[in-house]
């Protein structure tokens, strides 16, 4: 058996879309149009209950776009180190400053940490849905607010999940999700940006258009961070099964845990039971004292087996070259990225898949 890290499903949606991309194709009406990028943020809206989406050409450029529009430039930026590149890469091509904070069992940022890292010099917090398991939204906005600072949240990852039933995209505050394959729908690369503050989604309009009005005049500098049509007709295509694919992933995580629960050297990212995770990705965390084998041993086995793992996210921002900062600490940030491995979970599993990687695991540990 063969089991990728990650399998999107857009094949499934090949006969409906031809249609689309046949009108979309024709009109050589392809980008800046409008129709099917306002018909996909419309029906995105739809679906999580905020006011205002903004369809952009990847959650990087829209993460880019909403510290711009809120005037976060050359500042410091409060965000973890236990995460895609993608998010520091966006402070850091606003001018501003990278603050790594901690985190703790849930993966995301450990408010604690966030408070003793904000200053004077602050201009942001960046959290991070991590796996698609939301941050804890309330404590910071507390400090959000307490300081007069933007909270601003990375929800590549959290498209169909949800925070004290309340869907993420909807929790008041700007979030900017991922469309790329690895995600749960996918326009093949894209992102949207969701606001209740309708000022500031009029204004991230017009700067992923260059920043330029109908009148070709600028006020302000912008990207060109627009989604074409034909990624918005892939992205419209899945949004009324998202609420199944959160719903199939969910249970297929129940199905790994029911499995893996008990064995020595094994743990999971906590998932607190107001919120209700997208689980994009699925991750262990390996003791190679408790286990017998390490993360790096363990994921080379499996793949030899046929199995796709991944180390997300191994190295932590920090300690890459690019971002790395050796004053900091972040010891639960160091212990869960040194350790973590993902496995494959996707919108449509069978049992049988999951039992020959939970069986492939067990039968390496303690050898």
């Amino acid at each position: 058996m063969i089991s990728p890290i990650i399998r999107p499903n857009v094949n499934r949606y090949v006969d409906s879309l031809m249609p689309d991309l046949r009108v979309i194709l024709s009109s050589n009406m392809l980008t800046n149009v409008n129709n099917y990028t306002s018909r996909f943020e419309d029906s995105i809206k739809g679906l999580l209950g905020t006011r205002n989406v903004v369809a952009v050409s990847s959650a990087t450029s829209g993460l880019m776009l909403v510290l711009e529009a809120l005037g976060v430039r050359g500042k410091e930026v409060v965000l973890p180190s236990f995460t895609f590149a993608a998010t520091a890469a966006s402070a850091y091509w606003t001018s501003n400053r990278l603050a790594f904070a901690d985190i703790d069992d849930t993966f995301t940022l450990d408010p604690t940490k966030v408070r003793e890292r904000v200053n004077d010099r602050t201009g942001a917090i960046l959290a991070v849905h991590m796996y698609g398991n939301p941050v804890h939204v309330n404590k910071l906005k507390e400090i959000s607010e307490e300081k007069g600072i933007p909270l601003i949240i990375d929800a590549a990852h959290a498209i169909g999940a949800s925070y004290h039933g309340k869907k993420c995209g909807n929790l008041g505050i700007p979030e900017v999700f991922s469309l790329s394959p690895t995600k749960l729908i996918t326009s093949v690369e894209g992102g949207i940006i969701t606001t209740d503050d309708d000022e500031l989604a009029e204004k991230l309009r017009i700067m992923r258009n260059y920043g330029l009005d109908k009148n070709y005049e600028s006020e302000i500098p912008g990207l060109n961070a627009r989604m074409s049509e034909v990624h918005a007709a892939i992205g419209l295509s899945q949004v009324d099964d998202i609420d199944k694919f959160v719903t199939n992933r969910n249970e297929y995580v129940k199905l790994y845990k029911n499995e893996l629960n008990g064995i020595p050297g094994l743990s999971f990212q906590k998932i607190p039971p107001e919120h209700i995770s997208s689980h994009k990705d699925f991750s262990i965390i390996i003791n190679k004292n408790k286990f017998g084998s390490d993360r790096d041993q363990l994921g080379r086995e499996l793949t030899d087996a046929g199995i796709g793992v991944k180390k997300y996210f191994y190295p932590p921002v920090h300690r890459l070259n690019a971002y790395r900062d050796v004053n900091v600490r972040l010891p639960i940030t160091d212990i869960v990225s040194n350790n973590v491995l993902s496995l494959p979970i996707y919108n449509y599993m069978e049992k049988e898949e999951i039992e020959f990687i939970t069986k492939s695991i067990i039968t390496r540990g303690n050898k």
